[in-house]
């Protein structure tokens, strides 16, 4: 991330630049969790358009959840406290998304269905990645920010 920029705008640029949203998200946030962009594209790129465009959970909400699993998860798959911390990160990510986006799957957040390639066509011919989609990114990369901020200070 370029010094300065916050990860709101990075992750709206790599969106608007080509990324998936979930990508951006994840690539937004990854040099502070030590992870290379590469590989943040690489683990982000199937959940774009609500998994591979199915049009369920939106990919930014998706990115987001990566973020807060790399984040606050502890690496130990037995450690069940903190797997529980996790889960309650993810679930006021969540609610707090849904506030202020309102709802979680790309199929409501766009009013339209993607999944099939005329769906998919009559969208981007709307123009609704390029308008609508950036908002989404905006608002889980912010969300994440304030987020992960709140669980540093306990």
């Amino acid at each position: 991330m370029e010094a300065g920029k916050d990860r709101a705008t990075a992750a709206v640029e790599k969106f608007l630049g080509g990324y998936a949203c979930s990508q951006a998200v994840l690539a937004a946030f990854a040099p502070d969790l030590g992870l290379d962009e590469n590989l943040a594209t690489r683990l982000g790129a199937g959940f774009g358009g609500g998994f591979g465009r199915l049009g369920y959970v939106c990919g930014a909400v998706s990115g987001a959840v990566a973020v807060l699993g790399l984040a606050l998860g502890s690496g130990v798959g037995s450690d069940v406290g903190n797997r529980e911390k996790v889960y309650l990160a993810v679930q006021d990510f969540c609610r707090r998304f849904a506030a202020r986006c309102g709802a979680l799957d790309c199929r409501t957040l766009l009013g339209r269905d993607i999944c099939s390639p005329e769906a998919f066509a009559a969208v981007r011919q709307a123009n609704l990645f390029r308008t609508v989609c950036p908002n989404f990114v905006r608002a889980a990369a912010e969300i994440l920010e304030e987020l992960l901020k709140e669980k540093a200070g306990n």
